[in-house]
């Protein structure tokens, strides 16, 4: 079976956006690494990745940036692990903007 020209352009495609977000995922990562949040290290920093991809569908859908990071924080409280501070909360929130998402930023 052969394959057209628009399934390689679609394959094009999705590698280019792969390649960008895997750069933006390893911005995130050594930036809320930096904050005290996971460790370089740990097997589940890819489970933040999805937690940074949450917080930019949470953006999306119309939510302030505020509004996220104070639910990261009340959220980590009931986890037990030790609970993120406001300060880290805002500052995810923040790299997710910058690095996953930044045409989630508000206007």
């Amino acid at each position: 079976m052969a394959i057209g020209r628009a399934t390689i352009r679609r394959l094009g495609t999705v590698v280019a956006v792969g390649a960008l977000l895997g750069g933006g995922a390893d911005d995130f990562l050594n930036d809320i690494n930096g904050i005290g949040i996971g460790a370089r290290d740990n097997p589940h920093n890819f489970d933040l990745v999805g937690l940074g991809n949450a917080i930019c569908w949470r953006l999306y859908t119309g939510d302030t940036p505020g509004h996220v990071a104070d639910d990261l924080v009340t959220k980590s409280q009931s986890d037990s692990r030790a609970p993120l501070s406001p300060g880290q909360a805002t500052a995810e929130v923040g790299f997710a903007l910058t690095d996953l998402c930044p045409d989630a930023a508000p206007n």
